[in-house]
């Protein structure tokens, strides 16, 4: 679904796509098969910030 209609349809490994599902969730994500099963599997693409992860040191 997308905007209130079905954005596309057929089986999962030729339309979960990472185009269709970053426009159609607003979130930039990577498709791979999963390892075992072959299934598809959505991961989001998160951006890493450029000043890196908060410290973990105790002060």
């Amino acid at each position: 679904m997308h905007d209130g209609r079905i954005a596309v349809e057929g089986p999962p490994s030729e339309v979960l796509g990472e185009e269709l599902l970053s426009r159609v969730y607003r979130q930039p994500v990577e498709v791979f098969p999963h390892p075992r099963t072959g299934v598809p599997l959505v991961v989001p693409v998160r951006h890493r910030d450029p000043a890196g992860p908060p410290s973990l040191t105790r002060s």
